[in-house]
């Protein structure tokens, strides 16, 4: 356990800086709070009400990384009552706890003698690579490969193919939040241990804590609770009996109709894959206040282009003394993928941008304003009712007049992305979905905005 502890406190050590150009998605607050109430991650301050803020969009620095590794690992009372000393000068004394255990327990080496580097971005690739280690993977013994590690990552299910070499250089909290709760499920390689087992080995938080996270496969991935035999007497509890699928700008809504009685039932999850290639799947675990989750369309690590979805099934996970419940559908999702291009000048004029499309699809559309930096400036959805040709205007008024200036002179970019969807019933009422995604690449601006006075 010291050894996986170790390097797991090596993973974060070397973490830097990580920007996903995205909104923050409710799945992706609901992974932080998963990780607060475990105690393994906390908020970078407080709301109005009290409830912690986690900053997820916030870039981090190797030792904002250290201070994140040794919470994760429930290590911070240890770090805070034992600091040595350590011979870095560039170190916040607000990290120096932190820092000082990883040195001194050997996880991790300074850039200098004296300097350990701590406001050096790290990329998704190295933060992977050494999560993957910390799991017992080598890349040394071809595993894996260091440079490219989101392939096994993705294959393990741990990321869903959202790191590339695009994304490589980027990295936030709402990364690190992302890849440990998901983590969390993995077996330790070569073993049946998950990492959640582990930590709950060895006191890092108690079964409360697993239970007040609302993820019974959490418990169950920590061996609290084992799935039900045929011969005990337990009450199953009543299944959902349907979803139903809204658009939300670059989104899909999905809200499990739930049963009247809801008695036992402490969350919910959601799998919709191929029946026969099982590995083609997506799921999502679904918070029981609201019974809903939400499906990135324009991130292409959701649902793939030229994979068939063909089912759903959501279970309703039972606490102890009730056995979980199933509900299955056939349903049709077949994301393709092309090309659009946007032609003719960008014309500013009151604030406001006109840009024409050619190439799309009648169905809905997203727009991502980007700075050269990857800054997100703008994002901003519209219906286009045309098909094959597109107007979109954009509203400038809530820009900054830096970002104004940025466009001007060419620095700014826009990805385009898009979703035809086509909701139909058949007579057992279960939903069956067609997904188009388009894709276009991104544009920049420069010497092609007319500035209209």
């Amino acid at each position: 356990m010291k050894k996986l502890l170790a390097l797991l406190m090596a993973v974060l050590m070397t973490v830097g800086s990580f920007t996903v150009c995205m909104a923050e998605s409710t799945d992706e607050t609901e992974y932080a709070y998963v990780l607060y109430k475990l105690g393994l991650f906390s908020g970078t301050g407080t709301d109005e009400e009290g409830n912690p803020v986690f900053g997820l969009e916030n870039k981090l620095s190797r030792q904002e990384a250290a201070v994140l590794l040794v919470r994760l690992l429930g290590k911070e009372t240890e770090a805070k009552n034992n600091v040595l000393e350590i011979p870095f000068t560039d170190v916040a004394d607000w990290a120096k706890p932190y820092v000082s255990y990883a040195y001194n327990n050997g996880l991790v080496n300074g850039i200098g003698e004296t300097s350990f580097g701590s406001g050096n971005p790290i990329s998704a690739t190295e933060y992977l690579t050494l999560v993957l280690r910390a799991l017992g993977h080598d890349d040394k013994n071809g595993d894996f490969t260091w440079n490219a590690a989101w392939v096994l990552s993705d294959s393990l299910g741990m990321t869903e193919g959202q790191y590339t070499e695009e994304t490589n250089a980027l990295f936030t909290r709402k990364d690190a939040a992302l890849i440990f709760r998901n983590a969390l499920y993995q077996k330790i390689k070569g073993g049946e241990d998950t990492l959640v087992s582990k930590l709950f080995a060895e006191g890092v938080f108690s079964k409360e804590q697993l239970e007040s996270t609302g993820e019974s496969s959490l418990l169950k991935a920590a061996g609290l609770i084992a799935e039900p035999s045929a011969s005990e007497s337990v009450k199953t509890v009543a299944p959902v009996t349907g979803v139903t699928f809204e658009q939300r700008g670059v989104y899909v809504k999905m809200t499990l109709t739930e049963p009247e009685d809801k008695t036992g039932i402490v969350s919910y999850e959601a799998l919709i894959f191929n029946k026969n290639n099982p590995e083609i799947a997506v799921h999502r675990s679904i918070a029981l206040d609201n019974a809903t989750a939400y499906y990135r369309l324009d991130n292409p690590g959701i649902f793939v282009p030229g994979n068939e979805y063909n089912a759903i099934k959501v279970i309703a996970n039972g606490a102890e003394g009730y056995a979980p419940a199933y509900w299955e559908s056939d349903i049709a999702i077949t994301p393709t993928e092309k090309d659009i291009e946007i032609t003719g000048a960008w014309v500013v004029n009151d604030d406001e941008i006109d840009l024409n499309l050619v190439g799309t699809d009648k169905g809905y559309m997203g727009f991502i304003f980007t700075r050269k930096d990857g800054t997100v400036v703008d994002e901003d959805t519209f219906f286009n009712h045309n098909g094959t040709t597109a107007k979109y205007r954009a509203n400038l008024k809530n820009w900054s007049d830096e970002d104004k200036k940025a466009l001007e002179n060419g620095e700014i970019s826009v990805a385009v992305t898009g979703m035809y969807i086509e909701k139909m019933t058949d007579d057992a009422g279960s939903w069956m979905i067609i997904f188009d995604r388009i894709k276009a690449p991104k544009v920049t601006v420069k010497c092609e905005v007319d500035i209209v006075k």
